[in-house]
């Protein structure tokens, strides 16, 4: 492994992964990587598959909210008995936990679940839980 120390960060350019900001304004100094550009070695890499194997990576056999039956993040209409935010909190660093320790059968389960929700998109462009509070407001 190399490291390599610099004295200032440049702000002169742009990143190709994410949307940079346009002039006037100038770039940001410090862009997150995309997951996968860091591969975890030693003490990180096995406090990842504790992770994995621990609350993260069996969340869906303790949480009804990960539940696939009546799930609001699985149908079309928003209803379902389970459709909380705790999905799309977990889901981020579950998928990320995946594709860093490029974990076949967590990204599977990750697919699953993001083109299951997206596929659920409604025709104004919602998905996910759909709350009405009253007088039609959400």
């Amino acid at each position: 492994m190399k490291a390599e120390v610099i004295k200032e960060v440049s702000n002169n350019t742009t990143n190709a992964n994410y949307v940079s900001n346009k002039a006037p304004l100038k770039p940001q100094y410090f862009i997150k990587l995309p997951v996968n550009a860091v591969k975890p070695g030693g003490w990180l890499r096995k406090q990842l598959e504790l992770q994995r194997d621990g609350l993260t990576g069996n969340l869906g056999e303790i949480s009804i909210w990960l539940s696939k039956s009546d799930n609001a993040w699985l149908n079309k209409e928003g209803k379902g008995k389970w459709g909380w935010e705790e999905l799309p909190y977990w889901l981020k660093g579950y998928g990320n936990m995946a594709y860093i320790l490029g974990d076949e059968k967590m990204i599977k389960e990750t697919k699953f679940w993001l083109e299951a929700v997206l596929n659920k998109q409604r025709d104004n462009g919602d998905f996910g839980p759909f709350v009405e509070k009253g007088e039609g407001k959400r």
